[in-house]
């Protein structure tokens, strides 16, 4: 009876040894490794922000200024590519107006929902063009328009050509820059009923990167008028010290 009693104490002194050594080993390697693999954003990092601002107690250096460099031309337009109509490619060589431009239209009410919109409608709402090595491509926010087509610059003339939406025509137009506006005035565009030509001479654009795609200070005045009045859309957190 004595060495039966004595057997039992020792199975359940010993099981109690071995849950305390299970306890202090910690969680088993597969969940550590799991646990390891997660990342974080850095911090005050905000996705596709073009200034971040990082917050210091008082009394600290005043906060900085960090441009994160992004693209307002989504994936599925960026890879568009224009198709010989009528006219063949022009040679992807860079030019004088490579870059991306973007604009703001003040139009209330638009957009207006359709089945079948006219392409090139001055909807309302950030519009954006890329010129890049006799290729351009355009873009609408709010509606997620795109167009692509063919370009070629000669001196002051600007023309498009092999446009989906209107591979028969071909469109001319002058250009003039002023720091990193640029102005289009067409000349003769017939795409779309004229609502191209209405569209791309509405308004300047604005340069937001250049032609490597390095993006811009959007903190910068986009003219010297704009520089010397004032009156220019100043983002938020231009006011910071930058690095």
């Amino acid at each position: 009876m004595k060495k039966r009693f004595a057997a039992l104490s020792m199975g359940v002194l010993g099981g109690l040894i071995l849950a305390l050594t299970g306890c202090a080993a910690g969680p088993p390697a597969a969940e550590t490794r799991a646990s390891a693999s997660e990342e974080l954003l850095p911090a005050g990092r905000t996705t596709g922000a073009l200034a971040v601002e990082t917050v210091t107690p008082p009394g600290q250096a005043r906060p900085t200024r960090t441009l994160v460099a992004t693209s307002s031309v989504p994936t599925a337009a960026a890879r568009l590519q224009p198709y010989p109509f009528t006219t063949p490619l022009p040679p992807p060589t860079a030019t004088v107006l490579d870059g991306l431009y973007t604009k703001t239209v003040r139009f209330p009410g638009t957009p207006v929902p359709c089945r079948r919109c006219a392409p090139y409608r001055a909807n309302g709402g950030t519009w954006t063009i890329e010129l890049k090595q006799g290729a351009y491509r355009i873009w609408h926010e709010s509606t997620d328009f795109t167009g692509v087509g063919s370009f070629t610059v000669q001196a002051d003339r600007l023309t498009l050509f092999n446009d989906p939406n209107c591979h028969l025509d071909v469109g001319t137009y002058t250009w003039a820059r002023h720091g990193r506006e640029l102005v289009l005035q067409a000349q003769a565009d017939s795409c779309a009923w004229g609502l191209r030509a209405a569209n791309l001479s509405r308004g300047a654009w604005t340069m937001q990167a250049d032609a490597t795609g390095v993006s811009i200070d959007p903190c910068q005045p986009p003219s010297l008028e704009a520089a010397i009045t004032g009156h220019w859309p100043v983002p938020e957190n231009c006011d910071l010290v930058q690095p």
